[in-house]
């Protein structure tokens, strides 16, 4: 009786076993090539073109759109950074950030060991406010750069942490 109960048991087990390794993937039908459709408003305006300026033209408008105006307002310098003054106007209803991708000084990139170029600022709703674009001194020194000739990079206007609204590359030489 014990030999019967244990030779019931084993073969359970076998065939638990089996089953557990089986194939469980769902056949899935790749006939279908669709592609997910995104709305218009999903998409981050992006300028076909950069915007170049140099440090001495104040009151430069870098982007209109949205509800929401940048504008550059001149160069600071003291003894930790140089600062490209923004000035930011947003009378939509929403909250947006205002950040740098991609950037690089004089042709050296911005990385994680040097954060040769910072810039985050909050647009509150309905509001003005002032911020800017921020290179520290020392970060520049650790990459060998004296005075900063060129900036390039990206200046992004985000919604929500997650939505690209504008993406406009920028240009600045420094005068």
């Amino acid at each position: 009786m014990k030999k019967k109960v244990f030779t019931v048991a084993v073969s359970l087990l076998t065939i638990l076993l089996l089953v557990a390794c089986g194939n469980n993937k769902k056949s899935t039908d790749t006939s279908s090539s669709e592609i997910p459709k995104t709305s218009s408003s999903q998409k981050a305006e992006q300028s076909s073109k950069t915007i170049e300026f140099s440090t001495t033209a104040i009151d430069t408008v870098i982007y209109e759109g949205k509800g929401v105006t940048l504008t550059y307002k001149g160069l600071e310098k003291d003894d930790y950074e140089y600062t490209l003054k923004l000035a930011y106007k947003n009378t939509s209803n929403k909250e947006y950030e205002v950040q740098t991708r991609n950037g690089k000084v004089n042709n050296i990139s911005n990385n994680d060991d040097h954060k040769i170029i910072i810039c985050s600022d909050t647009l509150k709703a309905s509001a003005a406010s002032e911020g800017g674009i921020k290179l520290p001194i020392n970060a520049l020194e650790a990459v060998s750069i004296t005075k900063p000739k060129v900036l390039e990079c990206n200046l992004e206007v985000i919604y929500d942490i997650t939505e690209t609204i504008a993406k406009v590359p920028i240009k600045v030489t420094f005068e």
